[in-house]
Formats: structure tokens, sequence, C-alpha cells
């Protein structure tokens, strides 16, 4: 280095043939390294995200509703189901959809040999045991009068023996017959009083036996006749008929002569007015959910009805329980038709102000859970550890960790690789 001429000059660092390197130079150069080698090093362990591949869900606070959702349709509110009540295969169809029919008449008959043939048996057994009860019956009437009439000449005889054995003992006792004598007419009397009591205590024990195997008996008449009468009613039942009067407003298109139906198969449904239902369908792991009296909302293409559960099908089919709701709102009430396809949403919880956002499966909860919070630019995401609460397929409640206005990533997050923060690619 001069100084002597008043600046400053940089002697060569280095002089090779072709090469003269000054320290700015290289001060330079060596910070651009270090510059690329943390880039080089974050990039290599960073962990990147396209916008476009996220699905996001803002927090908002007010009121919510968890609710239950299903699908189906519009149709009068007095439909009233027609179901099998016992197997069989379609014997006759006599009716159509859109047919006008009266209170009792047939609808569909099966035909269920199997349960013709039990009736069969069972009428037939049932008559041989009431003829065998009733013969035991006569024979237990016959050997208690039997006894009776028994018992009544032994008490005469009994008390014959007693006047002899009165007369002897006077007679006895005045010496006209010998002491022997009365002793002779006391044995006579205390037989016959032996032989009154043993008939009795046998009428005792006969009634007594008679009387449980009358209980018996009955009983097991009794249990015969429930049988008989059941499986009367089943095969009356094998002849469906319309409980109402109305319109044939739905026919099932499985019934074809030759079809075999199970028990509870609905055949048709019957209509005899025009107020509207929506009937539903609801997962059947949802439907424990739903009771009667809930308040929901029922959603047309052109309007959104308020509604009320008014009835929850006991019975599942294909893993879905039928819900029916009452309409209590008649928006664009032209609009509204039977047969329309609707969709439903049956409130079993509602909150005032709360946290919430849209739910997810990836989110899991309820209770501790990590989620990617968006960064205000939307440039970063960090995670965070948050408190999910009561939760539908459609929305979560946030107990804490996230505020209002905070953007949350409720897509699949498994790449990020629990990174503290990602980097997000718009």
């Amino acid at each position: 280095m001069n100084k002597s001429s008043g600046r400053i000059e940089y002697q060569p660092l280095l002089d090779m043939p072709g090469q003269r390197w000054r320290k700015p130079v290289a001060i330079a150069t060596l910070s651009l390294a270090l510059v690329a080698a943390i880039a080089f090093g974050l990039a290599a362990t960073g962990v990147e995200a396209e916008i476009s591949d996220l699905t996001t869900s803002k927090v908002t606070s007010g009121p919510l509703n968890l609710s239950v959702r299903g699908h189906g349709s519009l149709a009068p509110s007095n439909l009233v189901a027609i179901s099998s009540a016992t197997g069989g295969r379609v014997e006759r169809l006599h009716v159509s959809r859109g047919e006008q029919v009266e209170k009792g008449d047939p609808l569909v008959t099966l035909a269920n040999p199997e349960l013709m043939a039990e009736l069969r048996n069972l009428e037939v057994d049932y008559a041989a045991r009431l003829a065998q009860v009733e013969l035991a019956q006569l024979n237990f009437r016959s050997k208690r009068a039997e006894l009776r009439s028994s018992l009544k000449s032994a008490e005469d005889e009994q008390a014959l023996a007693e006047a002899e054995m009165h007369a002897t003992s006077e007679l006895a006792d005045k010496r006209i017959v010998s002491k022997f004598e009365g002793e002779r007419a006391k044995i006579r009397h205390s037989a016959a009083v032996r032989k009154t009591n043993d008939i009795r205590l046998q009428l005792s024990e006969w009634e007594k036996s008679e009387k449980s195997l009358n209980s018996a008996n009955d009983a097991e008449i009794a249990a015969l006749r429930v049988r008989l009468d059941e499986t009367r009613r089943n095969v009356e039942l094998l002849v469906l008929r319309a409980p109402i009067s109305g319109v044939v407003y739905e026919l099932s298109d499985d019934i074809n002569s030759g079809t075999y139906l199970q028990p509870t198969t609905t055949v048709a449904k019957l209509s005899s007015g025009e107020i509207l239902n929506a009937l539903v369908r609801v997962p059947s792991t949802d439907s424990r959910l739903v009771a009667v009296g809930m308040k929901g909302d029922v959603m047309t293409s052109s309007a959104r009805l308020n509604a009320e559960v008014i009835r929850v099908d006991p019975q599942a089919i294909r893993d879905e329980v039928m819900v029916t709701l009452a309409l209590n709102g008649r928006e664009n009430d032209k609009e509204i038709r039977a047969g329309m396809p609707v969709a439903a949403e049956i409130h079993y919880a509602t909150f005032g102000e709360v946290l919430h956002m849209a739910n997810s499966t990836f989110l899991g909860g309820p209770g501790d859970v990590d989620v990617y919070v968006l960064s205000e630019d939307m440039s970063v995401a960090l995670r965070k550890s948050i408190v999910l609460g009561e939760a539908d397929d459609a929305n979560v409640i946030i107990k804490s960790g996230l505020a209002e206005g905070d953007v949350a990533i409720i897509s699949d997050t498994s790449t990020f690789a629990g990174e503290e923060e990602v980097s997000i690619v718009q």
C-alpha cells in the first residue's frame, strides 16, 4: 500500500501471470459464496407447498349449529308405507302406481308354503292336544265322582257304625248284651272312621292333582293358542292390504311375480293428502344424534325451508336411516312439489358466539391437534398447537390456539414433515 501520494493504492495480492486479485474482489467473492451456501442450505432442508394444492379455512366467530346431513325427496306428509310382515314370493300384484284404492283393498298377495304348512301342523297339534286334555279331564272327573260316591257310602257306614256302637254300649251297660259285643261295635266304628278318612284323603289328593294338571294343561294350551293365532295372523298378512283410502304414491320396482320378499320389505306407499314432508336418508352412524323434535333446514333447488324432525325410522337399510321432517315454511310454494330432491341439515346442537372453521378428516380431534396457519401475506405457514371442540362433518369449534381471521390449512399436511415453518408458493 502506497500512502505518499495522499491516496490509498493496493498492491497486488497475488502476482501470477495472467492473474491479479485485489482484496475488495476477494471479499465480494467470499460474501457471494456465503449467501449462496446459506441459500443452498435452506433449499436443502426447507419445505415448500403450492397454495393451489391446499385447502384452507378462515376462523370466524358467531352462532353455530352442528348438524347431521342427508339427502332425500319431498313426499306427502301422510304417506303410509306398506311393508311385508312376513317373507314370501309375490303371487299377485293387485295395483299399479297412481291407482286409487280403498281401505282394506288387497295390494300384493304373497305365497309362503312353509308358513302354510306350519299353520296346518299347529292346527293339528292344537286340536290333538285339546282332545288329550279333554280326555284327561274326563278321567279326572270320573275318578273324582267315584271317590265322592265312595266317600258318601263310607260316611253312611260310619254313621251306622257309630249308632250301632252307642246302642250296643247302652245295652252292655244294662247287661242285655255282653261287653264283648260292645267292644266289637267300637272296633267296627273305628274301622268305618279310618275308611272314611282314607277316602277323604284320596279325594283331596286327587283334586289337588287335578288342579295342578289343569293348570299345566291350560298353560300349554294357551301357549299353543298364541302360536296358532300368531301364525294365522302371519298367513292373513300374506295379503298386504291398504290401511287407508288413497292413491298408490310409490310402488317398489322389485315387486314382480315370483320375487321373494324378505320381512319388512316396503312394497308400496299410499297418500291421501297434499301436505308435504321431507324424507331424508342419513348415515346410520349419525342417526343416534337425531331425535324427534329437533329443528333443521330442508333445501330444494329454489328454497330453504325450516323443518322439524317428526320420525326417525328404527331400522337401518344399507347403512342409512330414514328421517321424516315436517316443513314449517313454504317459500316459493308453487315450485315445491312431491318427488323433488332435497338436502337437509338436522341441528342436534346449537351454540352462541363460538370460534369455528370448516372441518376436515385431516384435522382429527376433538382435543389437542397441530395445524398450519398462513401468514398475512400467505407466504409462510406456521405450525401451531390448538384445541378442537365439538364438530360435525362441516364445522368444528375451536377452543383455543386460533383467533378470528386466522386462515388454517385443513387439507393433508403430512408432506410438511412436521416442520415449524413451511414456505408457500403462490
